[in-house]
């Protein structure tokens, strides 16, 4: 318990220490930026700074619109679009850039704080999950013929693959929340790698899963034991 409660305590401080910027955030939409002047995208400083102003300005939309309309979707979106819209037109203006280069530093990421806070604790979770489940399901493969065992621990690594893809988005998203200092992510939830690599995250969680499945696999067969098909 304590190893976890560490683990836990460790992802808040990665996620914390990447926050959103407090001075640029308000309710009303009001642009705000200490940086002026054309940015150069073949710099990485410029680039982080796109990125930043892109996520402030989606930022921006969302609490624009949970001021008025929180609980009404169908009402809500087109506020936010007005908002995101006008933000953006102003960013375009200050920095030179065009709306392809807002849409990529909308989507790009710091990296390690998604392989250290969500991809990592994920992958972990799948490790020690799949392990367990499997140490449970032998005694329902007792008796079974070794092919319909390995079917049986496919169909089961998938099943749990899938469920670690979709409790990876929402954890994501819990992740994101801390970040933004927002609990609503709303749409944004869209642009988060396990959800633009939607595929790539299930892969990983299946190749992932099957290694201490096999494991357990292989473990119930004394060596040199006949294979029964």
């Amino acid at each position: 318990m304590r190893v976890v409660r560490g683990i836990a305590l460790a992802i808040v401080l990665v996620s914390a220490s990447a926050c959103i910027d407090a001075t640029r955030v308000n309710d009303t939409c009001t642009w705000s930026d200490p940086v002026a002047g054309a940015l150069d995208r073949r710099r990485s400083r410029d680039r982080d700074h796109l990125r930043q102003d892109a996520q402030i300005a989606w930022e921006l939309s969302v609490r624009y619109s949970d001021t008025r309309y929180r609980h009404a979707p169908a009402l809500a979106r087109p506020l936010r679009r007005e908002c995101r819209q006008a933000v953006e037109d102003t960013i375009r203006a200050r920095h030179a850039v065009t709306a392809q280069d807002i849409r990529t530093a909308t989507v790009s990421r710091e990296w390690w704080i998604d392989v250290v806070a969500v991809f990592l604790p994920m992958l972990g979770l799948a490790v020690v999950g799949t392990d367990a489940l499997m140490r449970r399901a032998r005694g329902a493969f007792d008796g079974e013929r070794r092919v319909r065992m390995l079917v049986a621990t496919l169909l089961l690594v998938a099943a749990i693959a899938l469920a670690v893809a979709g409790v990876t988005q929402y954890w994501a998203m819990i992740v994101e929340s801390i970040r933004l200092r927002d609990e609503h992510v709303a749409d944004r939830g869209t642009v988060l790698p396990s959800a633009v690599h939607a595929g790539l995250t299930m892969g990983v969680s299946f190749l992932v899963c099957l290694v201490p499945a096999m494991a357990r696999f292989r473990r119930r067969e004394p060596r040199g034991s006949a294979l029964k098909l």
